[in-house]
């Protein structure tokens, strides 16, 4: 990794948090993308402002959005940035506080730096591999010492974490929050776990995988196997998020149910 990467990084994602914040107080148009999800016209200025100044930056890097047209070269990339410009569009275009701006790199498939920020929060989380997360600077680490589902505090779709409230866990509703702000929330404090099925697109995930092991937990996929980035297809095929004490409490149940 680049040296400047980490600061690169936090000064492109705070000046990003300051122009979405201007463009809502603007006024945003919003449409829907031929998916059915929800996109605005914020999302596209903050993805091409990323664009410039990350691979402005470092141009040998490749580069993943959600925002911007695959380009198959970030294959052959070593290190590729997967970005997602505003993840909560809906709580975004609403002026709503879970949507959060989410930075990540990976070298070889695997996270080694990320960034997200809640901009009507204020709130800037940080992880680098090997070198722990902080929040607004200061250390964060997971607390949770118990272990097996009581009192478990999850979040994700009812019916799929149905098994893990049978066993003691409690469901914390997800509301409009998106699926790297519940990352977040881990690291955070504010919930134990997350866990969400079937396919996820990988800057969901990216800039929040990092943030929950370098706090102490652990991330993978339903069957609890390790996620690797940049792949041809970017999707995830689900992901379990949680404090290492929980985390195989929780694939053991969802296995057997």
């Amino acid at each position: 990794m680049h040296t400047g990467d980490r600061d690169l990084v936090i000064a492109t994602i705070r000046a990003a948090g300051h122009m979405a914040l201007q463009l809502l107080a603007q006024g945003v148009s919003q449409w829907q993308k031929p998916d059915g999800s929800m996109v605005t016209d914020g999302d596209l200025v903050i993805d091409e402002f990323l664009n410039r100044e990350l691979m402005g930056a470092r141009p040998g890097y490749g580069w993943l959005s959600e925002e911007s047209p695959d380009n198959p070269e970030r294959l052959s990339a070593t290190r590729v940035w997967i970005v997602d410009p505003i993840d909560g569009t809906r709580s975004f275009a609403r002026k709503g506080s879970s949507w959060c701006i989410g930075i990540g790199l990976v070298e070889r498939g695997r996270p080694i730096l990320s960034c997200l920020y809640h901009p009507q929060l204020e709130r800037l989380y940080v992880a680098e591999k090997g070198n722990g997360t902080t929040i607004n600077n200061a250390s964060a680490r997971i607390q949770d010492t118990a272990s097996g589902l009581k009192n478990l505090r999850v979040m994700g779709q009812k019916k799929v974490i149905e098994p893990l409230l049978h066993g003691g866990a409690q469901f914390a509703a997800a509301n409009d929050t998106p699926l790297l702000a519940r990352f977040a929330m881990i690291v955070s404090g504010e919930i134990d776990a997350a866990v969400s099925a079937g396919p996820k697109q990988e800057w969901d995930i990216a800039a929040g995988e990092l943030l929950v092991t370098e706090a102490g937990g652990i991330v993978t996929d339903l069957g609890g196997h390790t996620l690797i980035y940049n792949q041809p297809s970017h999707q995830q095929p689900g992901i379990v998020a949680a404090a290492a004490t929980r985390h195989k409490a929780i694939i053991e149940t969802l296995e057997q149910s």
